[in-house]
């Protein structure tokens, strides 16, 4: 499957589109793209614009679907979109809905580490010890092991994928090794399922890096999603966006992914620079228009890597000092 990303403009992404606003929780409103035609029927009313965005109101709330997995994920009451905004009531259990993976490359101690840290919020997490530098895929580039080593690292997230697609679960969620994991991680969880859902996501960054605060109006974060009395909002996010510390992905686009970077990838690519080089931050999260982050971040690397390049060191240390907030992480 081709990547569509180069073949349409960035105000096709659905950032200046009308959109219209739907109630869901009673927690705060949050916007989903519309075409001309709403898939409703209903009459639209105009509220009036922020960034840029025209704001539709959708005046019958009972005709909007519902964007939840069919039992709603919650074992708390929770408010459903459909309808007067009807309570539905469901023992749910997260890991029927999603599988969690990580790649702790020959580190029994860091798979360990982030094991515990996931089970404090409930959910257990498949650790991958990492492809060995002797597996056919990386099989060249000759003595050139830095190239090898992202292959590997490439390769372990695809790994990962594949075994998530064959679960037939809705959502995979994958992170590196050396990450700390919001407390809140497990409760938000059903919350950002259906999120996800509404704004049609096929990838959700969870934890990245950035350096400075994320804006609405900073070039490239356009707000998704996003209301009053919520914390946190949802940005696209450009092609120069670093991290995949924790993303989530649906099915369909990992089976997108797994037909797209196959195991002769990466020894093509190094031969071809036309092809995107195997980097998962430069493939797995921007195969993609579908794409958001949300801000503040659930997951942000502990900042003890070491790097060759001390500029990139310091660039990691220094998001890991923005975005940690102790007391809040695992």
């Amino acid at each position: 499957m081709e990547s569509n990303i180069s073949a349409r403009p960035p105000n096709s992404w659905g950032l200046t589109m009308p959109t219209r606003q739907i109630r869901r929780f009673g927690r705060y409103t949050p916007q989903m793209p519309i075409s001309n035609s709403d898939v409703s029927g209903q009459p639209l009313i105009f509220l009036g614009e922020r960034s840029g965005e025209t704001i539709l109101n959708q005046t019958d709330p009972s005709s909007i679907p519902c964007v939840l997995p069919p039992n709603l994920p919650s074992g708390e009451t929770a408010k459903c979109c459909r309808g007067m905004r009807e309570e539905r009531t469901t023992q749910f259990y997260l890991p029927d809905y999603c599988e969690v993976y990580t790649v702790a490359y020959n580190s029994p101690e860091r798979a360990a580490q982030m094991t515990e840290r996931f089970a404090k919020v409930g959910l257990p997490l498949n650790a991958h010890p990492g492809v060995q530098m002797d597996d056919p895929r990386l099989a060249f580039g000759g003595e050139d092991l830095s190239a090898k080593r992202l292959a590997s690292v490439f390769y372990g997230h695809l790994d990962n994928i594949a075994k998530f697609y064959d679960t037939g679960k809705p959502f995979g969620l994958f992170c590196e090794d050396d990450v700390h994991i919001h407390k809140d991680l497990g409760k938000e969880l059903p919350i950002i399922m259906g999120e996800f859902n509404a704004m049609k996501l096929d990838i959700l960054l969870l934890g990245y890096m950035t350096t400075k605060t994320i804006e609405w109006w900073q070039q490239g974060y356009p707000l998704v999603y996003d209301g009053a009395h919520a914390p946190y909002r949802y940005h696209r996010y450009p092609q120069d966006q670093w991290g995949i510390h924790l993303f989530m992905i649906s099915r369909s686009y990992a089976k997108t992914l797994l037909e797209v970077y196959g195991p002769d990838y990466a020894a093509n690519a190094y031969k071809d620079p036309s092809l995107t080089c195997c980097n998962p931050d430069w493939t797995l999260s921007k195969h993609t228009q579908n794409r958001a982050l949300r801000y503040p971040m659930l997951a942000v690397e502990d900042g003890k890597g070491n790097y060759d390049h001390h500029g990139q060191g310091e660039f990691h240390r220094e998001s890991h000092r923005k975005n940690y907030r102790e007391g809040e992480f695992y």
